[in-house]
């Protein structure tokens, strides 16, 4: 599967439609402490019809770039960033793969599309407000990313209990 800009060209506020973003999630990171400690915490999370129409138009808007990949006509996956660097970091927006398309390299493939990115706008990295699941978390460790030490005040206060994460280049 190729990855390529998304345009309105080539993506619409329907486009998501077909979009399995379900995770079952068992654990989660939650800082206790000043610690990170890896708690239980099981739920299932998931987007209905409304909320995938409302993160296609937010991948439409002129605040992000952002890459999609495709498994025939349907959306497998896609990652935004934030246009705007802050503190020097480029934000990572979006970062999604579709439940029946993961571990299979679509997740990796799409966040070296963000950072190869960012290295072009000659940031010092990529930031990321990571929802605190376990496999989130673990993912965006095996990409080189680890846990940011003083996390951007403004990002962290508006998701308290994300995982504030830094991948420095």
């Amino acid at each position: 599967m190729q990855i390529e800009l998304l345009t309105k060209e080539n993506f619409s506020t329907d486009a998501l439609a077909a979009f399995d973003r379900s995770q079952h999630v068992r654990r989660i990171f939650r800082k206790e402490g000043g610690e990170y400690r890896v708690v239980p915490c099981e739920f299932t999370m998931d987007w209905d019809a409304e909320k995938k129409r409302e993160v296609a138009g937010g991948l439409l808007g002129e605040d992000c770039v952002a890459y999609i990949t495709r498994d025939g006509d349907k959306i497998a996956g896609f990652a935004s960033l934030y246009k705007a660097p802050v503190e020097g970091y480029m934000v990572v927006d979006l970062l999604q793969v579709d439940a029946r398309q993961r571990r299979r390299g679509l997740g990796r493939r799409l966040f070296e599309t963000l950072a190869a990115y960012a290295r072009a706008t000659g940031c010092k990295g990529l930031y990321i407000s990571a929802f605190p699941g376990e496999d989130t978390i673990c993912f965006y460790l095996a990409m080189n990313c680890r846990i940011a030490e003083k996390p951007i005040a403004k990002l962290a206060e508006e998701e308290p209990d994300d995982v504030q994460m830094i991948c420095p280049f």
